[in-house]
This record gives structure tokens, C-alpha cells and sequence, in this order.
């Protein structure tokens, strides 16, 4: 009777063991599910397994793939068509030189359009409704 006592918590401790995670499984998991998801976005964006290869270098090759081809499959069951996506557009800076082109724009407006300040009164803020 004090074996079985002693080997019941042994055998719970054991049964726990996965949840350690000591051989890396479940992070290698992650790793190939979230490649499958980034091939299946290449896909979906209209992008080549090629660039879908050169964007994400980090993740696994075949599972990229894997992803990419189940959305291919997908796309053309459902005559779904590729979502356009805009590239990264580059960012200026304004120059010194834009911004007097802008200030210049707003004083070339017509006087009827732009409106008379002195005709516009500001609520009056003790009265209550």
C-alpha cells in the first residue's frame, strides 16, 4: 500500500512532463504554423513563392510553401482574386521649399471662398439650454 502511495503522485508528476516542453516541440510548432501563415498571406497578397522567400528569410521553407500552395488551392475553389496591396511608399520630409509652395497655394484661393472671420461668432458659453 505505501508503494502504491508513492508511485500514484509519481506517475501525475510524469503525466506533466509535456507541458515542459524539453525537446522544443511546441516552439517548433509555432515556427511551422506561423510560416504556413505567412505563405498563405504571400498568396493572398498576389505575391510569388519567390518573394514570399526573399521578404521572410527567417522562415521555414516548406512550410512557407505548404501555406502558399493551401492558399493557391483555396483561392481558385472559391474564385477568390488576389488583394492588391500598396508598397511602402517613401516618406518625404518637407523642405523649406514645399512648405512656401503650400502657404503660397492657400493665399491664390478667391476671397468669396475663404471665410469672413468677423462674421463667425464663437457660442456663447454662459447661456445654458
Amino acid at each position: 500500500m505505501k508503494k502504491f502511495l508513492v508511485l500514484v503522485p509519481l506517475f501525475l508528476a510524469l503525466t506533466g512532463c509535456d507541458y515542459l516542453d524539453l525537446n522544443g516541440e511546441v516552439e517548433a510548432q509555432k515556427q511551422i504554423k506561423n510560416a504556413n501563415a505567412v505563405g498563405a498571406g504571400c498568396k493572398q497578397a498576389g505575391k510569388s513563392i519567390e518573394e514570399c522567400y526573399q521578404s521572410n528569410p527567417k522562415a521555414i521553407k516548406s512550410a512557407v510553401f505548404d501555406g502558399w500552395k493551401t492558399m493557391d488551392e483555396y483561392m481558385r475553389e472559391n474564385n477568390m482574386q488576389v488583394q492588391s496591396v500598396k508598397e511602402e511608399e517613401e516618406i518625404v520630409e518637407p523642405t523649406k521649399n514645399s512648405v512656401d509652395t503650400a502657404s503660397k497655394t492657400s493665399e491664390t484661393v478667391p476671397s468669396e471662398n475663404k471665410a469672413n472671420v468677423s462674421e463667425v461668432k464663437p457660442p456663447d458659453a454662459k447661456s445654458k439650454h
